[in-house]
């Protein structure tokens, strides 16, 4: 992702860090989930219900983008409980096999329901995947799996840790072989094995419905995600803010700079930017360029003309 600032100026009027939950913000907004060549489904909820791998998602009844919650990108998908839920066509993506695959997703739920259901298939009592189903009052979030349609021989009730109303809480069920792990909040919540393969779907996917009980899931969710890898195995951080950042600043005399940031390092110069416009150190030290690691550079502020930041997350 690119964040790019023209002048100054534009940067005033974009990012304005004049207090801590301003400059969280801004590091929200450039550094969230992105797609790699193992992610098969992404949806940042931001602006629309826009999948980053292509996926056409359709919503239902009162589906909405919504401000009130977030994790990153200030807005997330809001589902009202009771008509509001996501499809989208099978696709070979989602016929998982015995192959190996990570679902993870935020969650900010509003109420407890026993069948309410982050992911599913509309496709009878025992779909190939039930992921992220309510546990009656604050019980395990869960998953179950089958192989065969008639019974939830893979995994039954597999415990990715507690529920907690109007809290997020980032889940993750992942499989590495014949190797099942579940994670709340990054730390390992289960482990089970099996060497089945799960079940084809054949019918629509979902986001928030689970059509055989006809219930729906109430809250927020943010940053849902589906991989083709196992991305994790064991504890991990789910907040993807300890990545590299590429800072490349335009020079007035039309040259270029590039260095190798990391988070804190772009919130720091940024802030230096903002605070230098009007008083404050004429120079900001750098002490890594791409292809001089151990060099220092001083870049004085007089000379910036503009600057833009790219960023990978996990």
């Amino acid at each position: 992702m690119k964040v790019e600032f023209l002048n100054y100026i534009d940067l005033m009027k974009n990012i304005s860090l004049k207090n801590i939950r301003e400059n969280k913000k801004y590091l929200e907004e450039i550094i969230m989930y992105q797609v790699d060549t193992n992610t098969v489904s992404l949806l940042h909820f931001d602006d629309s219900f826009k999948d980053e791998t292509g996926k056409v998602w359709t919503a239902n009844g009162s589906s909405a983008i919504s401000s009130v919650q977030s994790k990153f990108g200030g807005k997330s998908l809001y589902l009202d409980g009771s008509s509001s839920y996501l499809t989208t066509p099978n696709s070979t993506d989602f016929n998982f096999g015995s192959g190996d695959f990570t679902i993870d997703w935020w969650e900010y739920r509003t109420s407890f329901d026993k069948t309410s259901r982050v992911l599913s298939v509309m496709q009878g009592k025992y779909p190939p995947f039930v992921v992220g189903q309510a546990s009656l009052d604050g019980g395990p979030n869960y998953v179950c799996l089958t192989s065969n349609g008639s019974s939830w021989d893979i995994l039954n009730g597999f415990n990715l840790g507690t529920q907690n109303l109007n809290q997020l809480n980032h889940y993750a069920i992942v499989r590495n072989g014949n190797t099942f792990y579940g994670f709340k909040n990054g730390v390992l919540t289960s482990t089970a094995t099996s060497p089945l393969s799960i079940l084809a779907p054949s019918a629509n996917i979902t986001i928030g419905y689970d059509v055989a009980d006809n219930s729906f899931f109430p809250g927020y969710i943010d940053e849902f995600r589906i991989s083709n890898i196992a991305r994790w195995t064991e504890n991990f951080d789910p907040v993807p803010i300890k990545t590299n950042n590429l800072l490349r600043i335009t020079l007035n005399d039309s040259s270029e700079r590039e260095y190798q940031c990391s988070d804190d390092e772009i919130t720091s110069f940024v802030t230096w930017c903002n605070r230098t416009v009007d008083t404050g150190t004429a120079y900001y030290v750098f002490d890594k360029i791409i292809g001089e690691q151990t060099s220092k550079e001083y870049l004085f502020f007089e000379k910036i003309i503009s600057f833009e930041v790219l960023t990978v997350g996990k």
